[in-house]
């Protein structure tokens, strides 16, 4: 390809030289202003152009100097080089395979190059024979090597396009399938009629996470395991389809998305791998350094982020703190990460969710041929029935009415001179007319908060407040971080504030001011999902917290009307 500017043809032969030496980026300020103006103008290929770049970061190989050849054919055959132009860069390309293939043979006659090779030596040369051209002459300079070649086969590519006949009229998520392992969610994409599909699925393991060692050996597996389908990613990418693999307190979660034509393909290889991949103790060892490394920085973060660390760990239960990774981690063995790997799967359970361009009966093949490696017993996993009793929950802990909980961290890094503080107002469990009161009362209260307590009273720069509602508990919260202050006096700060400014606001509250912020908020209700992204990802919410409630934003118009 090229980068286009002004018009089309080559007409570089056409001007004067002024006697400047020649750059691949520009000519002579004069020549290169003719040339621009007169008639078609073309620049240098994209592709040397990205060449260059790598040559600078030091990132080249062969594979991109062959799509910088490709790139410079494309452009002379289709007039946007000169033949100088040509010239000059096929030198600079010649010069460069040279450089990067030390095993290339060049050799020199008059009529005929021949460079022989053996059946022993796969890198060597294979016969090239030289014809003469139209005038009779030869080229008499030949350069060969079998390390420059064409991209391997890209399998992920789709070809298949069409949308599926839509045979339901479902607005949001059904469960097409309910059985012992598998919980399968499905709504056909009606409203954005593009190729593509999302799936999740989150792989439910009680033997996850059940210490602390258990918790790390598997971070360990599903970080080596995408680590070797990075041998995929970069193709996946290029073909428009996408995947990530993470770990959580409950499991392991899966997630593809992209054109729905191969997006299965992509969706074997990751649990193939998952369940069947062996990691090398190299590789381990270089992770499990890694992952120390990172463990060993996590108390230089920024107290704010630490605030809501401890916070979070505090108020749900079973969660292992960062400081007990760090006191195992040299513990962890290759022997046992294997060992762990073979049995991790062994108590199973599937929920998974998949919205777009896919029919329900095709959804269902999809699903259960792309599990089947999970669910297949081997000798040294056999495979047991979960029960409902045994699946992890998102679970938090109950804070008795009207009491106050003060957690204090000291700050582990000696240079941090910022302090923060995180205040919770805890209202209970989740109820949908809380919710929308308490929205409606982050809409009343976030812009003077920050007037407030940034602006006016210079506390610090962050300062926020927010809505916590994530359908176990409901909170209101106060996030600061201070150079100046200490957080005694923040905490003294944020009390006084919602006693004084907070509520005085509230009080004085006119109806017509209160209906501005019930309209704002009803607007925002109102909006539709933008992309299928967005629309999956609303829907995966309910999901993962188990709620299911798939008409939650209309349900929330309803009752925000009632307010």
């Amino acid at each position: 390809s090229s980068s286009s500017s002004g018009s089309s043809s080559s007409s570089e032969d056409d001007e004067d030289n002024d006697g400047g030496s020649f750059s691949l980026f520009y000519k002579p300020r004069k020549e290169h202003h003719q040339l621009y103006y007169h008639h078609h103008y073309y620049a240098l290929p994209v592709t040397y152009i990205f060449y260059h770049l790598l040559c600078e970061l030091t990132r080249i190989n062969t594979d991109m100097l062959w799509y910088c050849v490709v790139g410079l054919a494309d452009a002379y055959t289709h007039d946007r080089l000169s033949d100088d132009r040509y010239q000059q860069l096929h030198e600079l390309y010649r010069g460069e395979i040279i450089r990067l293939t030390p095993t290339t043979t060049t050799t020199t006659t008059t009529t005929t190059t021949t460079t022989t090779t053996t059946a022993d030596d796969d890198d060597s040369e294979e016969l090239v024979d030289v014809e003469p051209d139209e005038d009779g002459r030869s080229d008499t300079s030949t350069t060969t090597t079998t390390l420059l070649h064409l991209p391997h086969k890209n399998l992920f590519i789709p070809s298949d396009f069409s949308l599926a006949a839509n045979v339901t009229d479902n607005e949001v998520p059904v469960a097409i399938v309910k059985t012992d392992q598998l919980l399968l969610w499905h709504k056909q994409d009606n409203t954005f009629n593009k190729p593509k599909v999302g799936v999740k699925m989150h792989l439910l393991l009680p033997r996850a996470y059940r210490d602390c060692y258990v918790s790390l050996y598997t971070k360990l597996v599903c970080k080596l395991v995408e680590e070797h389908l990075n041998e995929y990613s970069y193709d996946a990418l290029l073909a428009g389809v996408d995947f990530s693999l993470n770990n959580t307190a409950r499991g392991v979660i899966v997630a593809c998305g992209g054109y729905h034509h191969k997006i299965g393909v992509l969706l074997e290889k990751i649990l193939n791998d998952l369940t069947t991949f062996t990691p090398k103790q190299q590789k381990f060892e270089e992770l499990r350094e890694k992952l120390k490394r990172q463990l060993c920085s996590f108390p230089l973060i920024q107290p704010h982020d630490l605030a809501i660390y401890m916070t979070t760990l505090a108020t749900e239960t079973d969660r292992w703190s960062q400081a007990q990774y760090r006191a195992i981690v040299d513990d962890l063995q290759y022997d046992d990460l294997l060992r762990h790997h073979r049995r991790m799967f062994a108590e199973l359970f599937i929920e998974a969710l998949v919205v777009g361009n896919m029919t329900a009966a095709a959804t269902q093949q999809l699903i259960e041929h792309a599990t089947a490696p999970l669910f297949a017993a081997t000798d040294e996993s056999a495979k047991f029935r979960v029960l409902a009793e045994q699946l992890p929950l998102n679970r938090v802990v109950r804070l008795a009415a009207g009491r106050r909980y003060v957690l204090q961290q000291v700050v582990e890094d000696e240079q941090q001179k910022n302090s923060a503080v995180e205040i919770n107002y805890y209202i209970g469990t989740y109820d949908r007319r809380e919710n929308i009161l308490l929205v409606l009362l982050l809409s009343a209260l976030g812009e003077l908060t920050f007037d407030q307590l940034r602006t006016k009273e210079t506390l610090g720069y962050v300062v926020g407040a927010n809505a916590k509602g994530d359908r176990l508990v409901q909170s209101f919260r106060f996030l600061v971080q201070s150079s100046t202050y200490d957080p005694v006096y923040l905490t003294w700060r944020i009390d006084s504030f919602v006693k004084n400014e907070a509520r005085e606001k509230i009080v004085n509250m006119s109806d017509g001011v209160f209906e501005n912020y019930r309209a704002a908020l009803l607007h925002r209700k109102r909006q539709p999902d933008k992309t299928l992204e967005e629309q999956f990802g609303r829907y995966w919410s309910e999901v993962n917290l188990n709620v299911y409630d798939f008409m939650k934003k209309q349900h929330d118009i309803a009752m925000l009307l009632d307010v």
